[in-house]
């Protein structure tokens, strides 16, 4: 399923396509793990997800959540359609004897990184943020933690204002990408995590949305215990009903990986034209596709030659001036 990205400072949509699960283009030189969370893998519906597989939560306190039965995490079917069952959290307040601020979700792995620096840990998901229904509205993330238990960067989706953000180990607020999401739309969200090199970068349906980002700017260990799809609730007392659901998550280890097509607006002319640079490996040659709804796309550009640079600035002259549109590259 491609997802899109909404650019809050132009008018048009910029989508790619994802590889599904268990594809990759890259030098995979480590699967660390993978899940559909299909029944044929042992995961059940009627459950909740804490306690099947390995998963466990974490509520606060100083113990881990080995066994769950409040609904507050879970599998649903066909939320990601034709793609069987999905994972989910929130819709459902924790049931604990306190009133729980964050709910988190993890698959506990290690990770030590070498010492190469053409080596990333790439983690891969499809994602989409549904509503509340009950008038509340909390935050959901995607949180790296290291094997001494520290936080080291999140990636934070705010359900009140739709904004992307993220937020690093130095104590400060969240930090808005610039970019915001729809809700009931799922979203290929990837990051690469260059542990040597002290950066990240993430991406939603291959629309770059955050660049070379430190993964740690306390000088704290940089290697990998488990990445959290985490509830961040507003109101502890009267959570909302809204809720997560992933699915595809993979984490693997990708050795020289080559640099990812990016597709950059840079904003739309006065007479309507729209302008794209187009990042990628030097001398890659791409097609693209536009479309305003989803079911009729047209060829827009035959062939778009990066050159030696990599990068290209392209502008749409068909692109119409008081109208969305959304692009692909093939």
């Amino acid at each position: 399923m491609n997802g899109i990205v909404r650019f809050t400072m132009v008018s048009a949509l910029v989508g790619l396509a994802w590889p599904l699960l268990g594809q990759s283009n890259d030098n995979v030189s480590q699967l660390l793990f993978e899940t559909s969370f299909e029944v044929e893998d042992g995961y059940s519906e009627d459950a909740d997800l804490i306690g099947q597989n390995g998963w466990i939560g974490f509520a606060g306190g100083d113990a881990f959540l080995e066994t769950s039965d409040d609904g507050s995490t879970g599998l649903l079917t066909d939320f990601l359609e034709g793609q069987g069952q999905q994972a989910y959290i929130g819709f459902v307040k924790p049931d604990h004897k306190t009133n729980v601020e964050f709910l988190s979700l993890l698959q506990p792995l290690t990770y030590e990184p070498t010492d190469n620096s053409g080596e990333i840990l790439r983690f891969s998901v499809s994602v989409g943020i549904y509503d509340s229904t009950n008038g509340e509205r909390d935050n959901f993330r995607w949180s790296i933690y290291n094997t001494e238990g520290f936080r080291l960067f999140s990636l934070d989706f705010d359900n009140e204002t739709r904004a992307i953000s993220y937020a690093l180990d130095d104590a400060e607020p969240l930090q808005a990408t610039g970019f915001d999401f729809d809700n009931d739309t799922f979203y290929d969200l990837r990051i690469d995590i260059d542990f040597p090199g002290n950066k990240w970068s993430a991406w939603a349906s291959d629309v770059l949305i955050v660049e070379d980002l430190p993964v740690s700017t306390q000088n704290l260990k940089r290697d990998l215990s488990d990445i959290d799809a985490v509830w961040a609730i507003f109101k502890t007392d009267a959570p909302g009903d809204n809720f997560m659901v992933f699915d595809n998550y993979r984490i693997e280890v990708i050795k020289d990986a080559p640099l990812p097509p990016i597709l950059m607006p840079l904003g739309q002319l006065p007479n309507g034209s729209f302008v794209i640079r187009v990042k990628g490996q030097a001398n890659a040659i791409y097609q693209v596709e536009a479309t305003t709804d989803f079911n009729d796309w047209q060829v827009v550009q035959n062939k778009i030659d990066l050159g030696e640079t990599g990068t290209i600035d392209w502008v749409d002259d068909t692109a119409p001036s008081k109208q969305q549109r959304f692009y692909r590259l093939k």
